[in-house]
């Protein structure tokens, strides 16, 4: 045979090109027919033996070795399919740390082991009891089938920082009502009691020129007593109630008698008594006012009688009570005897520690209290309010 060059052509090159079949295109996967496929295909099916790494093979004497192919690959899978077998024997994920964990032994628990009993105990299924465990009751449980319905304190602030409110009516009217002092006394303290008798009025200027807090008295009968004692507290000024028991009075009376005042003045403090000591007119009175001024919460102020009945249930029942030590404007004193007053009752003070003193709310009065304020006398005392002395 010639090419077209004219050169001839091997006789074993035409004879190899003679004997070439054709070639088609394969549609699926094609194995060349050797003596190997023959001899497979004469032989029984034998299924091949997955091997893990070489640096993952466990030693031959490790009891818990890997499950061989027979255990773990049930058959073989078909020719063309590109999908893995289902080998239940073998974890799902084929990771090194699930390998390596599968394979290491397990080490026996070591007898004693606070840590080993402690991880046992986390990992006991609830609501299971272990042998030789004690069941405990329901209020020992420590899990989260606890009632979250009882109230709890939380220490995570409020969105606006803001402080809680205590409303007047949760408080007594004794600490409701009083007026702001954020001093602290360094002596003896001493209160002043001034009785409106309507000479001032609540928005007079001169009030607002004391140089210390001062306890308005209003009558409780007396016309429009409500809206002065309201005007009074309006301006931070705290006020008593002036209550007299009738004559002859009986426990029922002074209850009924001391609940009418509460509501004539709301914003009182106490019941102050008149002069001739109403309130301790007997022993079985006294103890009656006693337990209606703490049924509302007030405090009490009377004067010196007898053995002071009232005195004596006050401490007993553990109620905010004083007595008057003097009265030094009552017999229309000028300027320099209630000044005198004032020095004397700064001096007992040293004495009793507490002093209350009564007197009217008329401009000599407190023209004499602005005078002696200056004094040396007024140094050695606190002046506070009344509320304050009584519940302290």
């Amino acid at each position: 045979m010639r090419t077209p060059e004219g050169q001839e052509t091997p006789p074993e090159a035409e004879t190899a090109a003679a004997a070439a079949p054709d070639i088609t295109a394969p549609t699926g996967p094609q194995f060349a027919p050797d003596d190997t496929m023959e001899t497979a295909a004469k032989a029984p099916a034998i299924e091949p033996v997955l091997t893990p790494p070489l640096g993952l093979a466990p030693e031959a004497e490790a009891p818990d070795a890997l499950p061989t192919a027979e255990e773990s690959v049930p058959g073989s899978t078909p020719e063309g399919s590109d999908v893995a077998p289902n080998m239940p024997g073998l974890p799902e994920s084929s990771s090194v740390d699930t390998v390596l964990m599968d394979t290491t032994p397990e080490t026996p628990p070591v007898p004693g082991d606070p840590v080993q009993e402690q991880t046992d105990s986390l990992l006991a299924p609830q609501g299971e009891t272990q042998l030789g465990e004690k069941v405990g009751s329901f209020t020992d449980r420590d899990d989260a089938r606890k009632s979250s319905r009882l109230p709890s304190i939380s220490a995570q602030p409020t969105p606006d920082d803001a402080v809680p409110m205590v409303l007047a009516d949760d408080l007594p009217a004794l600490v409701a009502f009083s007026a702001d002092y954020a001093g602290t006394p360094t002596g003896p303290m001493m209160s002043i009691v001034l009785v409106d008798i309507a000479e001032l009025g609540p928005n007079d200027p001169i009030l607002s020129k004391l140089p210390f807090p001062v306890t308005f008295a209003v009558d409780a009968v007396a016309a429009r007593a409500g809206d002065r004692a309201k005007t009074y507290r309006d301006k931070g000024l705290e006020v008593m109630a002036m209550v007299s028991l009738p004559e002859g009075a009986t426990p029922q009376d002074v209850s009924v008698t001391l609940q009418q005042a509460a509501e004539l003045v709301p914003v009182s403090i106490g019941f102050l008594d008149v002069p001739s000591g109403t309130f301790q007119s007997s022993r079985t009175i006294a103890a009656q006012v006693v337990a209606s001024a703490q049924d509302s919460g007030r405090g009490l102020l009377t004067f010196p009688r007898g053995l002071n009945a009232l005195e004596q249930e006050a401490q007993r029942a553990d109620a905010p009570a004083a007595l008057v030590f003097r009265d030094f404007d009552g017999r229309g004193q000028d300027i320099a005897a209630i000044k005198r007053f004032l020095d004397q009752a700064a001096f007992r003070a040293n004495i009793d520690e507490k002093i209350v003193l009564l007197g009217r709310s008329r401009p000599e009065t407190l023209q004499a209290l602005a005078e002696w304020s200056l004094g040396n006398r007024a140094a050695a005392v606190s002046i506070v309010p009344l509320s304050y002395l009584l519940t302290h």
